[in-house]
C-alpha cells in the first residue's frame, strides 16, 4: 500500500525549528558559513543542506566567499581541510527562502502567506475583498480559494464572524508570520505553535 508524505504535524517535533528552516535560521544567525559549520549547529541531515544551499546560492540569497580552511579532531588529531564558504547577502526576515535545487522561488502556498499578512491589515473583510487584497501580480488568490481558507480558520479562532450577506469576518488571532496550514486530514495546524487548532470531528 503506497503512502503518501506524512502531515507537518507529524514531522515537526517539539519547539525547536527542524529541516530547512533551521538550517535558514542558523544561516542568519553564522552570517558567514560552511556547510560543516551549519551541521554542526543544527540537526538536519548533510544532504538536505547541501541542497538548500546550493538552491539558496543560485537564487541569490547567499554568496561563495571561496575556500574555508577548517579543523577536523579525528582520534585526537587536528586534521587541516578546505572547505566552501558562503555569506548571507539577501536576509527576508525569519521565514526560510522556498527555492529548488536550481534556485527557483517555490510559489506554492504563497497565496495563503498573503492572505495571511492582509487579513492582519486589513481587521475586517470578506472573502471576496481579501482575495483581492492579497494578490499581486506574480500570484493571483481567487476568491473561492479565500473562502475555503476562512471557512477553515475561522473555526481554528484566528477570526469571527461580524455580519453576513455578505459575510463579513474580523481578524482575532495573530500566533506569527507563517499562515495556518489546512491539511488533507482536515485539520488546521499552526506552524508558529506547532500545535493543531482544529480538527474535523466525524460527524461535521
Amino acid at each position: 500500500m503506497a503512502t503518501g508524505r506524512k502531515p507537518v504535524h507529524l514531522t515537526m517535533v517539539g519547539k525547536s525549528s527542524s529541516g530547512r528552516q533551521a538550517v535558514w535560521e542558523a544561516i542568519r544567525r553564522q552570517k558567514e558559513f560552511t556547510r560543516l559549520s551549519l551541521a554542526d549547529e543544527v540537526k538536519t541531515e548533510t544532504a538536505t543542506i547541501k541542497t538548500y544551499v546550493d538552491g539558496l546560492l543560485k537564487a541569490g540569497f547567499i554568496e561563495s566567499t571561496g575556500k574555508k580552511e577548517t579543523s577536523v579532531k579525528v582520534s585526537g588529531n587536528g586534521k587541516k581541510y578546505l572547505r566552501n564558504s558562503y555569506r548571507l547577502v539577501k536576509d527576508v526576515g525569519i521565514k526560510a527562502p522556498r527555492v529548488t535545487r536550481d534556485g527557483k522561488i517555490v510559489t506554492q502556498g504563497k497565496g495563503t502567506e498573503q492572505m495571511w499578512r492582509t487579513m492582519r491589515m486589513l481587521k475586517a473583510f470578506t472573502a471576496d475583498e481579501l482575495a483581492v487584497m492579497a494578490s499581486t501580480e506574480e500570484i493571483q488568490v481567487k476568491p473561492q480559494t479565500a473562502k475555503s481558507y476562512l471557512k477553515h480558520i475561522c473555526k481554528a479562532g484566528y477570526i469571527t464572524v461580524i455580519s453576513t450577506r455578505p459575510k463579513r469576518y474580523r481578524f482575532a488571532r495573530w500566533t506569527g508570520c507563517q499562515p495556518p496550514m489546512i491539511q488533507r486530514l482536515k485539520t488546521v495546524f499552526d506552524p508558529n505553535l506547532r500545535q493543531i487548532m482544529w480538527q474535523e470531528e466525524a460527524n461535521d
